[in-house]
């Protein structure tokens, strides 16, 4: 029998992205049917059916939930818009251009895109409350390659496919059949229907399956590329330290709120990293305390006299089998990648629990360099974000109802980067004050370390250079001579140190991120548009988790000192 995965467990939705290109004609437009809009609406409730057959189909569990990603043309996108809302399938729109410049298109033959009649039904199909939200995705001037561009940035951010085509459709350029064909060079799961008519009347026929996933098998590895899940190591975490996140939906088709869910995985996470933080700075004292102290054991075994031989050999026996144990468990245990993965979940958390009143597509996530396994986290919470803000600022002005543009401004600099008081009275730092008092912390104890070594390292020259030509003895020469080794290995572990805890990185990250902050400070306070306002504090969150991933790569690798 095989088991829930842990995110399922941790109550954790993870969101499947399901990108759908069909044909603009669906039926002969010189020999129409009796009811062409009778036709469509049977089209899109048998797609409505297909959409909630599809998570079994595709072995999802539970917390999964689908998201539509299409454009809006008429014919196929218009009936997958509709029923993903019959469907209550949440639904974000690609747009190869401004959604004026789109709807009012004409083709090469001087024909426009859209009927009067098409018009009205997507302008009432953009009234959706299941839509939410809608990018322009293209900058060509060219009418084939905005369509082309369009199709690539569908299939860059699905995980699986769906295709509708008319059984004489032919292929052009940014059509259908070139979307399929390139979705099964990237390998992504396609599902193909066909429409064939019988008696009048429409009917979606599967015409074939590429990539299909497979059905799990028992004890199936975690690491699994089917379906989308959470970083292992996140989800276990979540499960055992935090709680489900549960909120009203904030649109049809998601199951919570963006920070509903956010909260929960800050909570556990900033837990579990803190702990890690903990156990890491021990392992650290006891690997190089043992070292050192069974290191001054071995010299005094070669001074003191022949009764203390067997109790100095035992204890340096023990200390470093304490030291290579302890040092064992913690690689072992993965406690330094458990640690770092816990971290990046709650700076992430962090990052985006400031941006709730703004609707936009939390871009940063995406051009921070996280590893793949982070992928189905961070689309998760990009769709969760766009759908609790739909009707904030950066939604369309139809549907915005967000907060004027100088509380927008003085919440994120008060959440974000200045100092504030918590509901305790406590002061809670901001990301200026963080990185200003990170970098003073790591440039201390960088030449604190810097320091001690040339001290030892001194130590030990001079203790050899007096043995050289003084040439002691008694008890001046059992002191330089224990020196000669302690002091070199004392240096040695000053070095150690400083690597383990990543001073030197620490201390050149810290300084041009605060000195970054500074300069952007003033110029987000300063912003005098929703839309210059958006994109600088995308740009500063970028900038601050692109910091988070480079460390994470370098402490996830690292072994424990």
């Amino acid at each position: 029998m095989s088991h829930p995965p842990a995110e399922a467990a941790s109550g954790l939705p993870v969101v499947v992205q399901l990108a759908f290109a069909g044909s603009r004609d669906l039926y002969d437009r010189k020999h129409p049917p009796s009811d062409p809009a009778g036709f469509e609406a049977a089209i899109a409730a048998q797609l409505a059916g297909w959409l909630k057959r599809l998570p079994g189909e595709l072995f999802l569990h539970p917390h999964h939930f689908l998201c539509g990603l299409s454009q809006i043309a008429r014919g196929a996108d218009l009936a997958f818009t509709r029923a993903c809302q019959q469907a209550e399938v949440a639904q974000r729109l690609f747009l190869p251009q401004p959604l004026d410049a789109y709807l009012s298109a004409i083709n090469s033959k001087g024909v426009p895109d859209f009927s009067a009649e098409d018009l009205t039904a997507v302008q009432e199909s953009l009234r959706s409350p299941h839509l939410i939200h809608r990018r322009v995705v293209s900058g060509s001037e060219d009418r084939h390659g905005r369509f082309q561009e369009t199709n690539i940035e569908l299939l860059r951010s699905s995980d699986v496919c769906l295709c509708v085509i008319a059984s004489d459709e032919a292929g052009s350029a940014g059509g259908t059949r070139e979307f399929i064909e390139a979705a099964r060079v990237r390998g992504l799961p396609i599902l193909v229907l066909r429409i064939e008519v019988r008696e009048g009347q429409p009917h979606l026929i599967e015409a074939e399956r590429l990539h299909w996933p497979s059905p799990p098998v028992s004890g199936e590895s975690a690491r699994a590329s089917w379906p989308p899940r959470l970083h292992g190591l996140l989800a276990d975490v979540v499960q055992t330290v935090g709680k489900s996140a549960e909120a009203k939906p904030p649109s049809p088709g998601v199951p919570t709120t963006a920070m509903a869910f956010l909260t929960t995985l800050k909570r556990a996470c900033s837990a579990e990293a803190g702990a890690e933080r903990r156990r890491f700075r021990l392992t650290a004292g006891i690997v190089v305390g043992t070292h050192l102290i069974a290191t001054l054991a071995a010299v005094l075994v070669l001074r003191l006299p022949e009764a203390w031989r067997a109790p100095l050999l035992a204890l340096e026996l023990v200390l470093l089998v304490g030291g290579i144990v302890r040092h064992g468990w913690h690689h072992h245990s993965r406690a330094a990648l458990r640690g770092a993965v816990c971290r990046v979940g709650a700076e992430i958390a962090r990052s985006c629990i400031p941006l709730r009143s703004i609707h936009a597509q939390l871009e940063h996530l995406f051009v921070a360099p996280y590893p793949e396994e982070f992928r189905p986290l961070l689309r998760t919470i990009n769709v969760l974000h766009l759908a609790s803000t739909r009707g904030a600022p950066g939604s369309p002005p139809a549907a915005r109802k967000g907060e004027p543009l100088r509380a927008l401004v003085s919440d994120y600099l008060r959440e974000r980067l200045d100092d504030r008081q918590d509901s305790e009275g406590c002061r809670v730092r901001g990301q200026l004050s963080y990185y200003g008092d990170e970098h003073d912390g790591a440039q201390r104890a960088l030449r604190w370390v810097q320091r001690a070594f040339y001290l030892l390292a001194g130590g030990a020259l001079v203790g050899a250079l007096i043995k050289l030509t003084v040439h002691p003895t008694g008890g001046i020469e059992l002191a330089l001579g224990a020196a000669g080794i302690l002091l070199p290995v004392m240096a040695v572990a000053a070095i150690s140190t400083s690597v383990a805890f990543d001073l030197e990185p620490r201390e050149h990250t810290y300084r041009e991120t605060f000195h970054f902050l500074e300069r952007t400070r003033p110029v987000v306070a300063a912003a005098t548009s929703e839309a210059e306002f958006i994109r600088l504090v995308l740009d500063t969150e970028t900038r601050l988790l692109s910091e988070n991933a480079t460390w994470a790569a370098r402490r996830s690798f690292a072994s424990p000192p």
